[in-house]
């Protein structure tokens, strides 16, 4: 026949002339034709079926098959039954164009399946065998009226562990990093523990840590068990973060109380002072091993004492529990005791370089003096008052009393409540006249 020629056992379709490596060679100077298997695709009729290995006068080659409305492309390799689905490695749906891999129902674009039977087989692999140089699987949405914005996974090999990671890139920017060591980074390329955020570039480049928040405080039943420790919640309600221990309890930081006037009401001077102080009961004590595990000696007060004298300072733990004390809070009373006592005694103006007023163990007083000798020493002058009420031979018993002195001016000198042995009674008498 005209166009056909059979040379050597190969056979030409449309050439005199055969390729030395074809079996069967269709040439057609159109590049319109090539090898159709079953019915004419080209026609518009649904219930033909047919595959066409096509070159095209665009330079391409075209695999074209037409199925059934609803019909698969199945390629298939291996042993088994001629129609088993078994031997059905890749699949391209007619109506989507999904592409299966492993299964002939693809779901996407490209759908992926193994029975890896307990075995761990990946599903896509990427190799690249250039030193130095990494893979990349990317990502572009390319909706209508968007960026265009490219998304890259890239991972890199490198000669030590902190050159080899796995990176998520937008739009050629690293957003973060996991390293072969197990390090994360985000915001940072050089993650120096599990994870690392931000570069610390500065305060416009800072990073931030986002938990959870809730209204209360978090239920003991969600962390009472070794697999809940370490949780963390904010609790906007209480202003405070949780942390767990993994065994029924949530231990918390508080946040910054703000002290602003713009934030306060019902202000009112406080009633507490050194009458409370005084009471409060400071001890050492360690804390039970399956609270911390820090069971060294500790200083501090025990809280259902201290709220017995001031409740204020007392805080639950969100449950009506009482669990520790508001320590903060304890700087205004003793703000408020000093103050106290400086109304009685008042050492505002005393010197801070040396002892200005001195009580010893003994009871001893001393003023100007650090070793006081006497109930009273005074190393400089004593100035006593000046009274005209007072005068020599004037009964001074019961006021103001034996052991008084004072400066009379009425008598011009100092005189003392003395005995007068004549009738033992207590009158003024000059100092240094002695008994009479």
């Amino acid at each position: 026949n005209a166009g056909l020629i059979v040379a050597s056992g190969n056979v030409g379709i449309g050439t005199t002339t055969i390729g030395q490596l074809a079996k069967v060679q269709i040439y057609d100077s159109t590049y319109n034709t090539g090898l159709l298997i079953g019915d004419e695709i080209e026609t518009a009729v649904n219930s033909l079926v047919g595959y066409r290995i096509v070159p095209f006068n665009n330079g391409n080659v075209y695999l074209d098959a037409k199925t059934y409305s609803g019909g698969t492309i199945n390629f298939r390799v291996g042993e088994g039954a001629e129609l088993a689905s078994a031997r059905t490695w890749m699949t391209v749906d007619s109506t989507n164009g999904n592409v299966g891999i492993g299964t002939t129902g693809p779901t996407s674009k490209l759908h992926s399946f193994y029975n890896s039977g307990g075995s761990v087989t990946p599903g896509l692999l990427i190799e690249n065998t250039q030193d130095a140089w990494g893979v990349a699987l990317q990502f572009k949405d390319r909706f209508t009226g968007g960026s265009n914005d490219l998304w890259t996974l890239f991972a890199i090999s490198g000669a030590i562990a902190v050159d080899r990671y796995l990176a998520f890139r937008a739009s050629g920017a690293e957003v973060f990093r996991v390293q072969q060591n197990g390090y994360v980074g985000i915001g940072t390329a050089a993650p120096l523990s599990t994870l690392s955020m931000g570069d610390g570039t500065g305060e416009a480049a800072a990073a931030y840590l986002q938990i959870d928040s809730k209204g209360a405080a978090p239920a003991a039943g969600d962390c009472d068990a070794a697999g809940e420790a370490t949780r963390m919640i904010w609790s906007h309600d209480n202003n405070r973060l949780y942390m767990c221990d993994g065994a029924g309890g949530w231990f918390y930081a508080d946040g910054t109380s703000a002290s602003s006037i713009n934030f306060k009401q019902n202000i009112e001077p406080l009633s507490y002072g050194i009458k409370e102080l005084m009471q409060l009961e400071p001890v050492f004590f360690s804390y039970k091993e399956s609270y911390n595990s820090d069971t060294s000696r500790q200083i501090g007060f025990i809280a259902e004492d201290t709220v017995g004298i001031i409740p204020e300072v007392g805080e639950d733990d969100g449950h009506g529990n009482l669990y520790t004390l508001k320590y903060a809070n304890l700087t205004a009373l003793l703000t408020k005791t000093v103050q106290d006592v400086v109304k009685v005694l008042d050492i505002s103006s005393a010197s801070t370089s040396s002892p200005a007023l001195v009580v010893d163990s003994s009871g001893n007083v001393g003023i100007g003096t650090a070793n006081p000798t006497a109930r009273l020493d005074v190393n400089g002058v004593v100035k006593v008052g000046v009274s005209d009420s007072y005068r020599l031979n004037a009964p001074c018993d019961p006021e103001p009393g034996p052991g008084s002195i004072v400066y009379s001016a009425a008598s011009k000198c100092f005189i003392g409540c003395g005995r007068d042995d004549a009738d033992s009674s207590w009158v003024w008498m000059r100092l240094g006249d002695g008994p009479r």
